[in-house]
């Protein structure tokens, strides 16, 4: 039996820092949120991220019990802010339109604290993930809120509250991680011309005055056909590993990047994991060719979108409506996460020179418009960046019980027109 003294020194909290307090555990929550946007939740490794806010491995035990109680503790703050900021716009007193650019602004300031997407849920034990689902559900459902009295004052456009909700807080989100992604400049200067586009953009979408775009009649999985000849194979091996990219893109959507293991889509594909190692070296290799995967499909759509059309604004509709239709396909492309810096450097720079090269032809087509009438005098060069936000993340949150064409339908218009009643 241990003595008494013993059993006293093994109940006390382990590494208590000689100084301890809010505004050292908010540091920390600063830092876990930083790498969390960057790198993702699975990039949280305690003997790490202490470092930058002067605390020991052993110091942080005092804040939390592993990885994953820091991350959980990032979330909810993030949560908690979020709630927080609406709460102050909802409460200003302004129109429904104003407290949505309110909140906008406030969240995306450049010296607000930093706020954790909630992109790797899955990355938590059930109950965190609940805690975290539970809380974002609240705020979600107070942003529906505000959205349906916007509409019934006559402020906002007559679109589905709880989607336009939703397509918010993803748009937001997505500015939280598009960072090294897009290489933007991220100073105070930099940052206000963002939020600036952001409130322009979601606002008053992208159409010029009494502009109507043309519906895009074209499909996704049409894009994607291709004939294979059973007997030859090379073209079955094809197959085989593009089932795999498709199935692991797919968990990796929904999921997060660390959110879903080589077991998890082997068993999506009812095959051993034997079989993606035939075709992968390791899960690194696996993500890394998702990302090819995803960029030749994001070609494919720009391409066919410039194809389709020489009308700036229906070439606009054409891309966000295939890539809306993608994000919800069973075969849909990965979508752009926190984790780029984890690739190697030339895969790193290969992904971000083709980033740049989709952004700059979408740019062209919006700075096109602007000069023809059927676009908005708006920030071109930010908006394919912005829009990218309308699309990237859908699985996540989108309204399932529409159809995939739908669903496109309805982020596709809210991007043309905007959240604010046109007049």
């Amino acid at each position: 039996m241990q003595s008494a003294a013993k059993l006293q020194k093994n109940t006390v909290k382990r590494g208590r820092p000689a100084t301890r307090g809010p505004r050292q555990h908010r540091e920390l929550l600063d830092a876990v949120a930083r790498k969390i946007n960057s790198d993702g939740a699975g990039s949280v490794v305690l003997s790490e991220i202490g470092g930058p806010v002067g605390l020991s491995r052993s110091s942080l035990y005092y804040y939390c019990t592993d990885a994953a109680d820091l991350v959980h503790q990032a979330y909810m703050s993030a949560c908690r802010q979020l709630a927080q900021d609406l709460a102050k716009a909802c409460d200003s007193g302004v129109r429904e339109d104003i407290q949505i650019e309110t909140l906008i602004r406030q969240v995306l300031r450049f010296e607000h604290e930093p706020i954790s997407a909630l992109n790797d849920l899955e990355f938590l034990p059930a109950e965190m993930q609940t805690d975290v689902r539970a809380a974002s559900d609240q705020i979600t459902q107070r942003l529906t809120q505000l959205v349906l009295a916007g509409q019934a004052s006559g402020t906002l456009r007559p679109v589905d509250a709880a989607t336009c909700a939703s397509l918010i807080l993803n748009v937001l989100s997505w500015a939280l991680i598009s960072l090294p992604w897009l290489e933007r400049r991220d100073d105070a200067q930099g940052r206000a011309r963002y939020v600036e586009a952001v409130c322009d953009i979601l606002l008053n979408g992208v159409a010029g005055p009494n502009r109507t775009a043309a519906r895009c009649t074209l499909r996704y999985d049409d894009l994607m056909k291709r004939e294979i000849n059973a007997f030859n194979r090379s073209q079955t091996a094809e197959l085989k590993s593009e089932q795999i990219l498709a199935a692991a893109s797919r968990l990796f959507n929904l999921k997060g990047l660390d959110g879903v293991r080589l077991d998890d889509v082997s068993a999506e594909i009812g095959a051993s994991k034997g079989a993606i190692y035939h075709h992968f070296k390791d899960k690194g290799d696996l993500i890394e060719r998702c990302y090819d995967r995803a960029f030749d499909i994001y070609d494919l759509i720009m391409a066919t979108g410039m194809e389709a059309t020489s009308e700036a604004l229906d070439r606009i509709v054409i891309v966000t409506h295939l890539n809306a239709q993608a994000q919800l396909d069973q075969n849909a492309p990965l979508a752009l996460q926190p984790g780029l810096g984890k690739l190697a450097g030339a895969k790193r720079a290969e992904l971000n020179r083709r980033a740049r090269k989709l952004g700059d032809i979408g740019g062209g087509s919006f700075r096109e418009g602007i000069l023809n009438g059927s676009c908005r005098n708006l920030d071109a060069e930010y908006a394919p960046e912005i829009i990218a936000g309308y699309f990237l993340g859908l699985p996540r949150w989108t309204n399932t019980s529409g159809s995939q064409v739908e669903i496109a339908d309805a982020v596709t218009d809210i991007a043309v027109y905007g959240l604010r009643a046109r007049t």
